[in-house]
């Protein structure tokens, strides 16, 4: 979660912070720059920590908007942008048979975790597991892993996310073959209870 898989991480020996700080302002300077009219860096730099911060969560522009200062319009293009460059990844809940009790907001994850934990200042394995947004970005990896399965295998993703208005959800829906598969998130503490097996 916090190296994240930029091939130079590990081919390189680079550190995952000086990748991230590298790769954010390349991308914010040189391809944001060319693709919108961006006229204040330090709303859109705000603007990309609020949305680490929000990784796992269903994406609300209006309250982004009230935060970063910008109309949900502008967020609306931002984000559209981010998602074409594939820096953030929408999830799409499933809804279909379920009538319309459901909600229909995306939920947001980065493609890259590693870029999630640099913006939201994480640096060590230590501060993840005293992190409040742990959860999040674990679920974020496990979310991403399974886009890139499927798209590495050559299938479609047929990816989503179950929740109703009464609190019950799944993190994440497989449809397969017409078949839905739901995976609720493997909490994050139960990680640090794990151990390996004692050599006898």
């Amino acid at each position: 979660m916090l190296r994240g898989f930029l091939p130079r991480i590990y081919d390189r020996g680079q550190n995952p912070t000086d990748a991230y700080r590298s790769y954010f302002q390349t991308y914010v300077e040189r391809d944001v720059r060319q693709l919108i009219n961006l006229k204040n860096l330090t709303q859109f730099e705000h603007f990309m920590k609020l949305l680490a911060g929000r990784a796992g969560q269903l994406l609300n522009l209006s309250s982004l908007s009230n935060e970063v200062g910008v109309s949900s319009t502008t967020l609306k293009e931002w984000v559209s942008i981010l998602e074409v460059s594939f820096v953030i990844y929408r999830l799409s809940p499933y809804y279909r048979n379920f009538g319309k009790r459901l909600v229909k907001t995306p939920k947001l994850y980065f493609v890259e975790t590693g870029l999630a934990a640099w913006l939201l200042g994480i640096e060590t394995p230590e501060q993840i597991l005293r992190d409040p947004l742990h959860g999040g970005l674990f679920e974020n990896m496990v979310v991403m892993d399974a886009l890139k399965t499927r798209l590495h295998a050559g299938r479609e993703p047929s990816l989503y996310f179950w929740r109703d208005n009464k609190g019950h959800d799944a993190d994440l829906v497989l449809e397969r073959q017409r078949h839905l598969i739901p995976i609720q998130r493997f909490h994050f503490e139960t990680l640090r209870r794990f151990s390996p097996p004692r050599k006898r």
